[in-house]
């Protein structure tokens, strides 16, 4: 008799503390969403859209779907935690359909004590507190590592070049005004188009087009995953790309501001293989490179040969020297961008 009545307090207390921290929630989910939209424009999700998505029915994929996106941008500052958030996922939707599953099973089971199904069944919605815990210890991490770096907004004129350029992506020479001559070179490269003497800029766009059209590609969603201002003439920012060959991607477009517009510059590729080779030609460290897939290549770096990791698999990120393919008859010669090192916020935080 008293067990049973200290189970209905007990539940009673826990479920006015649930609702309470639902509230919060919601409010903090909102806060979270305005930080990531205001610093990324481009970001698919808004703070009113996240919180809508928390409502009930509509909150069985939407819980899904706004913290899997919130974990995709997360990604690039620490892999950790983004592996985390959808591990978090994961265990909400076993818990939450398993506390429903569990009531009714326990229900039949228990019919005349149901003080032992409110006790389990508030074990089964503790746990999923603790998800929901660990989920927000993570994000608001996240957060205070977005406020400790640059956290000036995109600049909305990036955000309109890249919103026309993916929109007009099969259409390439209606794009002209947004690409320095250097991108346009580095798109005929990377499709293994070759230059002839004194070939413009122009007619390289041209066959882009062509070549294109001949392929049926086609730009069918992407995602911006995070930014960075390299310098203050420079903009990183961090693209996810699906076509509709079924191709998906991640990729690296450099921004350069030219006379006080900021234009497509470089496109940066992740690259995992094996180090075959390293040498160094009048300072010059070349490393010769074995890619998962695709043809050896060669990058140039700017690094001391002693400090090149020697470690399979080798990672980096690079981009065509346009000028150094030239030279080499256009055989493609890479210039390293960086090292494939992801912070993790707990590093960081140290």
């Amino acid at each position: 008799m008293y067990f049973a009545a200290f189970a209905d307090m007990l539940s009673d207390i826990f479920y006015i503390t649930v609702a309470s921290l639902y509230l919060y929630y919601l409010v903090w989910l909102y806060q979270v969403h305005s930080i990531v939209r205001r610093l990324n424009p481009l970001y698919e999700i808004s703070a009113i859209g996240a919180v809508l998505r928390m409502m009930p029915i509509i909150q069985l994929f939407g819980f899904a779907d706004t913290f899997n996106k919130l974990g995709e941008q997360m990604r690039r500052y620490s892999i950790q935690a983004a592996k985390t958030i959808r591990k978090s996922v994961i265990y909400f939707y076993i818990l939450s359909l398993g506390a429903g599953f569990a009531v009714r099973v326990l229900n039949k089971i228990f019919d005349q004590y149901e003080h032992v199904t409110l006790l389990l069944t508030f074990t089964l919605e503790l746990a999923l507190i603790v998800v929901f815990m660990i989920m927000t210890i993570r994000i608001n991490s996240y957060i205070d590592y977005l406020s400790q770096e640059d956290n000036r907004p995109l600049d909305r004129q990036v955000v309109k070049a890249l919103q026309a350029y993916m929109k007009e992506f099969h259409r390439i020479t209606a794009l002209r005004g947004l690409m320095t001559d250097n991108f346009i070179k580095e798109i005929y490269f990377t499709l293994q188009l070759r230059a002839v003497q004194d070939m413009s800029v122009d007619d390289m766009l041209t066959e882009i087009k062509a070549y294109n059209q001949r392929k049926s590609i086609s730009l069918t969603r992407y995602a911006v995953s995070g930014y960075r201002y390299v310098a203050n003439h420079q903009i990183e920012v961090t693209l996810e790309r699906s076509f509709n060959n079924g191709l998906q991607d991640e990729i690296i477009y450099i921004f350069q501001c030219e006379d006080q517009q900021w234009k497509l510059h470089h496109i940066v590729r992740a690259f995992q293989g094996r180090l075959q080779e390293v040498t160094t030609i009048n300072e010059i460290t070349y490393i010769r490179f074995e890619p998962m897939s695709g043809n050896p290549m060669v990058v140039m770096a700017n690094l001391e040969m002693n400090t090149v990791p020697t470690h399979d698999p080798f990672a980096f990120y690079a981009y065509i020297d346009v000028e150094a393919s030239l030279k080499h008859e256009n055989a493609l010669i890479y210039a390293l961008y960086k090292l494939d090192h992801a912070p993790d916020l707990e590093q960081d935080a140290s």
